[in-house]
């Protein structure tokens, strides 16, 4: 192989990992939405049922879509970077879901 060879082969190998990236970053995102819906329907059946509502519902849909999108970008680029934040989200959404339950009941 003489250096032409290898620098083209280097070109071709990162132009694809730029792209699954960027797939990724995309797909992310929608797993991200879906789980914001899942969690939208989840509280207000729940407010429904409790009659009563506080807003901190709120607080566990952006939670729950940042957990999401981190954990899927850490999953799928094997980032442990990405894992770590999603833990973070993790620890944080546990905190906020118990928050809220708890004023639910009383």
């Amino acid at each position: 192989m003489d250096k032409n060879e290898i620098l083209e082969k280097s070109r071709k190998e990162n132009s694809k990992q730029d792209e699954y990236t960027q797939d990724v970053n995309k797909k992310s995102s929608l797993v991200g939405v879906i789980s914001v819906a899942a969690v939208c329907v989840t509280l207000m059946m729940t407010e429904i049922f409790f009659e009563k509502g506080n807003g901190k519902g709120y607080l566990v849909i952006l939670i729950s879509v940042n957990l999401a999108i981190w954990l899927y970008k850490g999953i799928k680029l094997q980032d442990r970077h990405y894992i770590i934040i999603s833990m973070i989200w993790l620890i944080a959404g546990v905190f906020s879901v118990v928050n809220y339950i708890m004023d639910l009941i009383g």
